[in-house]
């Protein structure tokens, strides 16, 4: 093999390289901030607070949401503080998520979901997520 072969080899694995420590980087951040966050909080409501508030800082997004139960029954609390109790199960789309243990997005919207439209232009049709937040 030719030097100009290695040598785009060579280049081609450490661009992969900065890459992963680019990613590792970022998920070391995010765990850092999160758990810097989370000992400042008080009690449990302020905790899920503080999740999703850390979160949309540092992912982005208009509003991040998170679901918990506590013995058979759920809870959800935003970024913004809006907090809601159900007395049954949540959305089946919610209890997939978290089964499966995958992003989902929302297509259409639905009694938990619904859809915002935003004042700007581009992100007029923005999407919702469900990510599965595993600890």
């Amino acid at each position: 093999m030719d030097s100009n072969g290695t040598e785009l080899k060579r280049i081609e694995a450490l661009e992969a390289r900065i890459n992963q420590l680019a990613k590792d980087k970022s998920q070391l951040q995010l765990n850092s901030d999160l758990i810097n966050g989370l000992k400042q909080s008080e009690g449990l409501e302020d905790m899920a607070f503080q999740i999703t508030s850390q979160l949309m800082e540092n992912l982005g997004g208009a509003n991040i949401t998170l679901f918990y139960s506590i013995k058979n029954r759920w809870y959800q609390i935003d970024a913004f503080r809006k907090k809601r109790t159900f007395e049954n199960q949540p959305e089946q789309a919610i209890l997939n998520a978290i089964q499966a243990g995958e992003i989902t997005i929302i297509d259409e919207p639905t009694e938990t979901f619904i859809r915002q439209e935003l004042l700007i232009t581009p992100y007029r049709d923005g999407l919702d997520w469900i990510v599965p937040l595993l600890l």
